[in-house]
């Protein structure tokens, strides 16, 4: 593709020979990719129309669905056959949580509004104490049997289908500590089509911004935390990545000096407010160097600003008003950067609702544009913190239309945990160390096509769920035990 050879990338991709029954994901990337390219680099829609058709009977992930409707709708508007292709983008608009099927919405109506119900909440039922698995789960955690007790809990959740026990099973694992698995198990229930909203996309108190510059909205603060580490304040990832908003030491250490806020390594990492309040102004940093775009900052917080230039440099500046920024996502080579941008995005409009007293404008089209673009500043890109920064355009003001309902919430990529933290080493490079290309489990076609081209707000403190240590008399850690 970087080279223009459009129609060796298009062959690589749609001879991928992959049936979805032997490998879903690879199928799905196949399929994508090869109507993607007939689409957007060849102008051929019926043929990029057979491809999203095929993906669509594939898969059954909300992101994947949303995916291939959206696209399917822009083949089909492509053709000049408008009214399939808003029969396409309903489709996609279905799930609202998902990247596409917000954008599909935006399609329909450019004014459309977002509402997030509440769902079930957490209740108080003997009955659902003194289940079997249930009190299995109260043993293991006395034992501080982890692995085990996750084991549980993933079939306890698998086990049910009522709204209520499935939130009163959320709130039993978050008691225990466990609070990036109770978001995952709140996820798996959106996706048996129950009303999980609040316990899927919990709200933290973030602290008062306390860097240099202009804070970050706190939607978007809070999608991000989301993404990074399911609000498990003592997350540590493989790449030493640590906290709520995941920060590596080199980085923490640089924003720290940057805007006069105190760091003293693990102890302020593993503080949530500490490092929400590095987090926050390090955003606020990578918002500045990309002159207000979300998607390049998106993008920079979780592969590095060395790699947005590159990307600029290969397929164009997304702020420019001849790239379709869409496209310039898709065609990120690293497979989790592209999932985290539109996974971050998805999020902010979820909790601006949220935020918003449940209901609010649908903004990702404006998102996806944010951001001051010139020449010079094409001439001249860059992404050191202390070039010339601008703030983001506002917003457009939109009119209330209410979207179709809330549905399952997607298959996301999660941050792989380590359970016992590790010492913190000597300074590496930056933010840019985090995210790596995948070559293992990379999709067969994606990587074929890509080889083929080549050469052919409150002042509040936050508190971290504490957990649960075994044999604990506290009253909290008491709280729904069984017996």
């Amino acid at each position: 593709l970087d080279r223009g050879q459009y129609d060796t990338a298009y062959s690589l991709a749609a001879g991928h020979r992959i049936r979805y029954e032997d490998n879903l994901a690879d199928f799905a990337e196949g399929e994508f990719l090869a109507g993607w390219i007939a689409l957007q680099f060849q102008n051929k829609p019926d043929a990029a129309l057979a491809h999203f058709r095929r993906l669509r009977q594939g898969v059954t992930a909300p992101i994947s669905v949303a995916r291939a409707h959206y696209w399917a709708g822009r083949a089909l508007a492509k053709a000049g056959r408008d009214s399939d292709a808003r029969a396409e983008y309903g489709a996609a608009g279905n799930l609202p949580l998902t990247f596409y099927g917000q954008l599909a919405l935006q399609q329909i109506s450019p004014k459309v509004r977002l509402s997030v119900p509440a769902g079930f909440k957490p209740g108080n039922s003997s009955a659902f104490r003194e289940r079997p698995v249930i009190r299995a789960i109260w043993a293991l955690a006395d034992l501080g049997e982890q692995a085990r007790l996750r084991t549980f809990v993933t079939s306890a959740a698998d086990g049910l289908t009522d709204g209520q026990d499935y939130a009163n099973l959320v709130q039993l694992v978050r008691d225990l500590g466990e609070t990036g698995l109770a978001l995952r198990v709140a996820k798996r229930g959106l996706q048996k089509n129950i009303p999980l909203f609040d316990l899927a996309y919990p709200t933290i108190p973030a602290p008062a911004f306390a860097g240099n510059g202009t804070a970050p909205e706190t939607a978007m603060v809070l999608g991000l935390t989301r993404q990074e580490s399911e609000f498990d304040s003592q997350a540590i990832s493989r790449a030493n990545a640590q906290g709520l908003m995941q920060l590596i030491p080199s980085t923490a250490r640089m924003t720290a000096k940057r805007h006069g806020l105190p760091y003293d390594g693990r102890n302020t990492l593993l503080d949530p407010t500490g490092n929400m309040r590095l987090g926050m102004a390090h955003l606020s940093d990578v918002i500045a160097d990309f002159a207000g775009s979300y998607v390049m900052a998106i993008g920079a917080y979780n592969a590095g600003g060395g790699r947005i230039n590159e990307w600029v440099g290969r397929f164009g500046d997304p702020r420019a008003p001849n790239v379709d920024v869409v496209d310039w996502i898709e065609r990120v080579p690293f497979s989790e950067t592209r999932n985290y941008i539109q996974r971050v995005l998805e999020n902010t409009q979820v909790y601006r609702a949220i935020l918003n007293g449940r209901e609010a404008p649908m903004t990702l089209a404006a998102d996806l544009k944010r951001g001051t673009y010139t020449t010079l500043a094409a001439a001249q890109f860059t992404s050191d913190p202390n070039s010339q920064r601008a703030s983001s355009p506002p917003a457009p003001q939109v009119a209330a239309i209410r979207s179709s309902p809330i549905v399952p919430d997607e298959d996301e990529k999660r941050p792989q945990i380590d359970p016992k933290p590790k010492a913190e080493p000597k300074a590496k490079s930056a933010k840019e160390s985090k995210a790596k290309p995948k070559a293992k489990g990379k999709s067969k076609a994606k990587a074929q096509a890509k080889a083929g081209a080549k050469k052919a707000k409150p002042n509040a403190r936050v508190e971290a769920t504490p957990k649960c240590k075994p044999g604990s008399k506290s009253a909290q850690c008491r709280k729904g035990r069984p017996g």
